[in-house]
């Protein structure tokens, strides 16, 4: 993303457009099952809601209200334009979203809570 905004900045053909930078869809609880076996012993959760559960949530709660009309429905957009500004195929998200979930861990910024881990033993107070 940040290497299309860079492109379309100094491109001035791209003045007015607007690139969509998003290479396809990627349902969270697919990602959720992608990580925690990219990453075992991290304690990434997997369950899936039924939808019924979902819609009577989405009484209480205005995130869950707001993304049951896109409950496993995919959007589809036209990224040739940002395609053709990088010179090559977008990457696909799925493969970003692991790169991204494999760096966060490798920097530190994401922490695994005590006890979790392969083999981890939960200390007792």
């Amino acid at each position: 993303v940040a290497e299309a905004h860079v492109k379309a900045v100094l491109d001035p053909s791209t003045a007015g457009q607007r690139l969509i930078v998003a290479a396809g869809n990627l349902l969270m609880t697919d990602l959720a099952v992608a990580i925690k076996e990219a990453h075992p012993g991290w304690p990434i959760k997997t369950a899936r809601i039924p939808w019924v559960a979902m819609w009577l949530y989405s009484f209480f709660d205005k995130q869950a209200a707001g993304v049951l009309p896109m409950w496993k429905k995919e959007s589809y957009y036209d990224v040739s334009a940002a395609e053709q500004l990088l010179g090559r195929p977008l990457q696909p998200p799925m493969e970003a979203a692991l790169e991204m979930a494999a760096s966060i861990i490798e920097l530190g910024v994401a922490s695994r809570p005590q006890g979790a881990g392969v083999g981890a033993v939960k200390e007792e107070s």
